[in-house]
């Protein structure tokens, strides 16, 4: 929800009807979520977007087992990298 969110805030601040420009959307997630396909679609939505606004944060967790996190952050990544000129500090 929240990549929409800052995709909505991009669309206000275009159309002029609202001043978002300073405004940042923060997602806080961990690797379960990022394992769904719809996760990673909206993943790739934002970086198609170039939404700047967005703030990703995503955790690991060692419940699953161990090679399950790192190959979802590591999906979630390349998805992001392929698609997007924007910063992504891992």
């Amino acid at each position: 929800m929240a990549i929409y969110q800052a995709r909505f805030l991009k669309y206000l601040h275009a159309r002029g009807n609202a001043n978002t420009e300073n405004r940042k959307v923060w997602v806080f997630c961990s690797d379960g979520e990022m394992d769904e396909v719809e996760s990673l679609g909206a993943i790739g939505l934002a970086a198609r977007e170039k939404l700047d606004n967005l703030i990703f944060c995503g955790e690991l967790q060692f419940s699953s087992a161990w090679t399950a996190p790192y190959a979802a952050m590591a999906r979630l990544c390349k998805s992001w990298r392929a698609n997007s000129a924007a910063r992504l500090d891992v």
